[in-house]
């Protein structure tokens, strides 16, 4: 009995982590390219200056949370260091975050820079993973 317990847990959590990794497949995107917050709103804009002419160089004109970095040639390019961190984690349960206490850190001092939750779902997003979930638990859908 105690076996068949632990094979459905294993199994449930086989399904979150794949629910977790195909709703990340929107969820990412939406911080680091769209510059959208948890109510698919825009994070915010740019303030005149180097950082936004760095940005508009790039073609970047909303904020979208992707650091950039001065070049040896004098030129600018997107670090993505947090982009890059950003990931599905699991630590007794599934969910997103961040390796590097730094790029933690910088998610923490933007939410609060800009009094926004970013790194939250949205209702779609969180819709998608319910809804995954549902599909591979109960074949739904």
């Amino acid at each position: 009995m105690f076996e068949d317990v632990t094979k459905k847990l294993d199994e449930f959590e086989k399904w979150q982590r794949i629910a977790a990794l195909s709703t990340f497949a929107v969820h990412k995107p939406r911080i680091f390219e769209q510059g959208r917050d948890g109510n698919n709103a825009l994070i915010g804009q740019y303030v005149d200056g180097p950082y936004k002419e760095a940005k508009a160089e790039k073609g970047v004109t909303t904020v979208n949370l992707e650091g950039v970095v001065r070049t040896r040639g004098g030129g600018w390019r997107i670090s993505g260091s947090m982009k890059k961190d950003y990931q599905v984690t699991k630590v007794g349960v599934v969910a997103y975050g961040f390796s590097n206490i730094k790029e933690a850190e910088k998610a923490d001092f933007n939410e609060k820079r800009y009094g926004k939750e970013i790194f939250v779902l949205t209702e779609s997003e969180a819709k998608l993973y319910t809804d995954t979930l549902d599909r591979l638990i109960f074949g739904k859908g």
